[in-house]
């Protein structure tokens, strides 16, 4: 059962620090109508996590290697300065010039300092997640490609460390310049809430041929077979072709029985007479191979 309340805390260090928001399905009116209508994995893709925006309008051209041109259309302040050294103390005051420095605070952009071809981008603000939760830190899941560049991927654990954050830009192609504003309705990066178990555990991982002689395997042939009967044979209204047509709805219909109402997964147990039907059958291949 779920029983966390889970909130996103965002801390800005900056009065131009990039807007966040919450990600949703129609991609700000840019996703595919079909795609929303039928495709409940595609839907669920969009809404996942939060949007980050550009702090400022600013444009970047990619030369090769760690040469890049740009240009600012507006001012990204040292604002972040004053902020930060009016929560200090005195001897955090002292040294605060090795890492904000005064007249231009936190940096705000670099230009290939991590490798060829990355620009870092300074957010200006700091996220907090539940305990056990991180933010996964990746390009825009599903929107109309912006062109020659991605986000370098990295996993923000947030649960304990408060941080003021910046997006590393990958490009791709040189000489294409690419402006970047607050207002685009493409986000330049995405927040996906990632909890921690995912990539601390020590995970395992099986592989076989779906056949009866296991009882998963049987499980999922069974769940594999039902929902394409259904889909296919059920008389659906989605046309796949002139003679064929599927019914788009067995998502939704399969998720309410396999999920309960607070959204989590059930535990279905494997019926007794399935068990002793597979007990007999391994019984049987025991008997053969003696």
């Amino acid at each position: 059962m779920r029983e966390e309340q889970l909130n996103l805390e965002v801390f800005k260090t900056h009065p131009q620090a990039c807007r966040i928001a919450r990600a949703e399905k129609t991609l700000n009116e840019s996703a595919d109508q079909n795609g929303i209508k039928w495709c409940m994995p595609y839907k669920i893709a969009n809404q996942m996590g939060f949007w980050i925006y550009p702090p400022i309008d600013f444009e970047i051209t990619w030369h090769g290697g760690k040469d890049f041109t740009y240009k600012n259309h507006e001012e990204y302040d040292d604002s972040d300065y004053g902020i930060i050294s009016s929560i200090l103390r005195a001897p955090e005051l002292a040294k605060m010039e090795k890492w904000c420095s005064t007249g231009t605070g936190r940096s705000k952009f670099t230009y290939g300092l991590v490798e060829a071809g990355v620009v870092q981008v300074y957010t200006g603000c700091i996220f907090k997640t539940n305990p056990n939760w991180c933010l996964q830190i990746r390009s825009p899941i599903n929107f109309p490609e912006r062109q020659h560049y991605y986000i370098m991927e990295g996993m923000l654990e947030t649960d304990w460390m408060q941080y003021d954050i910046w997006m590393n830009l990958v490009f791709t192609q040189k000489f294409k310049p690419i402006r970047f504003k607050p207002s685009d309705k493409t986000p330049i990066a995405q927040l996906v809430p990632v909890h921690r178990q995912s990539f601390t555990s020590d995970w395992t991982m099986s592989e076989q041929m779906i056949n009866a002689g296991d009882v998963n395997a049987q499980k999922a042939a069974r769940f594999y077979a039902q929902y394409n009967v259904q889909k296919f044979t059920s008389g659906g209204n989605n046309n796949i072709s002139s003679y064929d047509k599927k019914d788009s709805t067995t998502f939704v219909k399969q998720k309410q029985k396999n999920l309960n109402k607070d959204g989590s997964c059930k535990v279905i147990e494997t019926p007794a007479r399935t068990k002793r039907k597979l007990l007999k059958i391994k019984q049987k291949e025991i008997g053969d191979r003696q």
